[in-house]
């Protein structure tokens, strides 16, 4: 309804939230993830046939991308802690933008586009968090998670006796460790191969996770 030059907005949330990526392999990204966010003000009712609902319009679009933080429920949808319960000096805004629109507008659609930048985020624990607010004081926020490993694992083959005669002869059995450095919850054993000759007088064990290792 409209009264006297002023807007009232009966709708609770600012806008409807849309953040759009691509899908990842194996549900991480490798690379920069190019992200679309786009807002929408949802279309009030227009009780009297007059064509002329009443909608406040959107004010601003602000969009972080967060590094290390944590993801809560707020009455206004999600938003991202920094630092709760994890490190704080690795909790961190990486990338930030905010959209301002004027009142006189009255726009009901905001959108963008963003890079996140795989080398500031490096991480299985970043957030994407778009806060969106409308002319009436109405907040919408929501986050999606993703994770991004740029870091290629690392292979070390070692062996416990090296006590060869004539180049290639040992007298004694060769235990071979191999160790690959990789962050646990991206490893996959099924994702790694070995070739070995005579395999039928080899024994393979199954593989072993150390953390911090």
């Amino acid at each position: 309804l409209s009264t006297n030059g002023y807007i009232v907005d009966n709708i609770i949330n600012a806008a409807d939230i849309e953040i759009k990526t691509p899908e990842p392999l194996n549900h991480i990204y490798n690379s920069d993830v190019e992200v679309e966010i786009k807002a929408t003000e949802p279309q009030p009712e227009d009780p009297d046939k007059s064509g002329e609902a009443a909608y406040a319009g959107l004010k601003s679009l602000k969009w972080q991308v967060i590094k290390n933080g944590r993801i809560y429920n707020t009455e206004f949808g999600q938003a991202v802690t920094m630092g709760d319960g994890i490190n704080e000096s690795e909790t961190k805004v990486t990338q930030e933008k905010t959209i301002k629109k004027n009142a006189k507008d009255r726009e009901t659609e905001i959108s963008d586009k963003i890079t996140v930048s795989a080398k500031l985020n490096n991480s299985n624990n970043v957030a994407i968090y778009v806060r969106v607010e409308d002319y009436a004081g109405n907040i919408s926020e929501k986050v999606l998670p993703i994770k991004i490993d740029i870091t290629a694992p690392t292979i070390e083959l070692t062996f416990d006796n090296n006590n060869v005669e004539n180049v290639k002869y040992y007298q004694k059995p060769r235990t071979a460790t191999v160790k690959i450095t990789e962050r646990s919850e991206n490893f996959d054993p099924e994702n790694v191969e070995m070739h070995i000759k005579n395999s039928n007088l080899v024994k393979v064990s199954d593989w072993k996770t150390i953390e911090n290792a």
